[in-house]
Formats: structure tokens, sequence, C-alpha cells
């Protein structure tokens, strides 16, 4: 099992875990959403990535305790897609 050790950055990590897709529409992605501000970086489990479209919509929708459980949701259900449920 990879660790975030094993990468140059935070980011060069996370764009490996999500396999450089957005979890929501699956476009190639390169903006690193954090599930919750005001956290930690070094806490990649509430960071994902989406593309510029859904990040924007995401935020332009308002960032309410709901949004957080569906990306928190969302995020598992993408990480089980790919098969990388050690991830979560």
């Amino acid at each position: 099992m990879k660790s975030i050790e094993d990468f140059p950055s935070l980011y060069k990590f996370i764009i490996w875990l999500y396999n450089g897709r957005c979890i929501n529409c699956y476009t190639l992605a390169t903006d690193i959403s954090h599930i919750e501000t005001g956290h930690d970086d070094s806490d990649w489990h509430k960071i994902v990535l989406h593309c510029r479209e859904c990040h924007r919509k995401y935020h332009d929708n308002g960032v309410s305790d709901e949004a957080i459980e569906m990306l928190v949701e969302r995020r598992i259900e993408y990480l089980e897609m790919i098969g990388r449920e050690e991830y979560i």
C-alpha cells in the first residue's frame, strides 16, 4: 500500500489517489478540494479531487453540513469504485 510519504508532495499523492479524476463527474481534475475548512492539510482523508466546474459548484451552492456529508459519502463511493478501499 502506497502512502503519502511515497510522493514528493501532498498534491501528487491526491492526484494519484483519485486517479487524476474528479470524484463527481470523473473528468480529468486538478483542483484539490477540502471537505471541511480549517483542517490540517496533512489529513488527506479530508481532501478530494474535483474538476474546476464541480469545485466551483460545490462552493457556489454553499458549504453546508449536508453538502459536507454528501462529499464524504461521494469520496467513499469513488474510492470503492476505483478499488482503493484501503484509503477510506
